[in-house]
């Protein structure tokens, strides 16, 4: 049972100690939790944190956290779930859940009584929240595109690129399971998708994994979206634009504002929005609803769907219809 005391500082305990994890543990620490970290004994990281560690599993047996964040690399995600889920009610996994069909149907039986949170924080954006307000009438929207240059080898300075998870098909990477964010938001502003097509372009890194494709998706309202994901790129670019009947929507990451065309005419929306604030705000709403007690969160896998429809279209060379 949780303690009923409402001043004690709420649980989190994170798996996964890579920069991703550390950001949650320093926005929970800042949202006044009490932060743990769980490792097993055989790791090689030897830098100690300012945060608790649990090196076996034993010493945590009588611990009922309020939170679990897996964040570790996707493909152990459930792996990690799995060995977890009798620690906590609540689990946050970052995106994307899980790397295939089987591990999604696990998480899914799960979800039936465990709240299981999604790490697409990027629904979060004040942005992002705006652009969906402008997409109520799905019946004025003719397409949309999506665009994410990035370049792998940049990511992280301290790690060899071709070792790090993003590069690795047994740790779940490759661009449109790293990448998946946009998908996702076409989702969010389209809703669901009935046909996926995914094609890949030339590499350029010789990695094992995909690392540059566009993938066509049709949704089931009839809206198009192409969304361009690539690591192969040196001039990063994140963007994406909506065709309108009667206007343009433009999106880009790098700045703080979305442009709305009509006609002639464009208006700025300035947001006063950074990263570190989009997390924060998706993490205290987790935190709202955690101290509510009795709430039930829906588990929502259709970003997935289409992320291993995307994978078996590459495979098979050919559209994959959505289930």
């Amino acid at each position: 049972m949780y303690k009923k005391n409402p001043k004690r500082k709420l649980e989190i305990l994170i798996i996964g100690r890579g920069s991703i994890g550390l950001r949650h543990a320093k926005i929970f620490k800042n949202l006044g939790c009490a932060v743990a970290f769980y490792r097993t004994n055989n790791s090689n990281i030897k830098k100690k944190l300012v945060f608790k560690e649990y090196f076996n599993i034993a010493k945590i047996k009588n611990i009922l956290f309020d939170l679990i964040v897996i964040c570790n690399p996707s493909s152990l995600h459930v792996k990690s779930l799995l060995k977890f889920k009798n620690f906590s009610r609540n689990f946050l996994i970052e995106k994307p859940f899980c790397t295939n069909f089987k591990d999604m149907r696990i998480i899914k039986n799960i979800s039936k009584n465990k709240n299981i949170f999604s790490g697409y924080m990027m629904c979060f954006d004040k942005r992002i929240i705006e652009i969906k307000k402008n997409c109520k009438n799905l019946k004025n929207i003719f397409f949309s595109n999506f665009v994410w240059h990035t370049y792998l080898p940049s990511w992280h300075k301290y790690e060899n690129y071709r070792k790090s998870y993003a590069a690795s098909p047994k740790l779940g990477g490759g661009v449109i399971l790293t990448c998946s964010h946009e998908v996702n938001l076409a989702i969010l502003l389209f809703g669901k998708a009935k046909i996926v097509y995914c094609v890949e372009n030339k590499k350029k890194l010789n990695l094992k994994v995909e690392e540059s494709v566009i993938i066509f998706i049709e949704h089931v309202n009839g809206i198009k979206s192409s969304i361009f994901l690539d690591f192969t790129n040196k001039k990063f670019e994140r963007k994406f634009d909506i065709f309108f009947k009667n206007k343009k929507i433009e999106y880009n990451y790098e700045k703080r504002h979305i442009l709305v065309s009509r006609k002639n005419k464009t208006r700025k929306i300035y947001f006063s929005d950074s990263i570190e604030e989009i997390y924060k705000r998706q993490n205290n709403s987790i935190l709202n609803l955690i101290k509510k007690r009795n709430y039930k969160v829906k588990l929502n896998l259709e970003t997935e769907k289409i992320l291993f429809s995307a994978l078996d279209s590459l495979r098979l060379k050919k559209p994959v219809k959505i289930f």
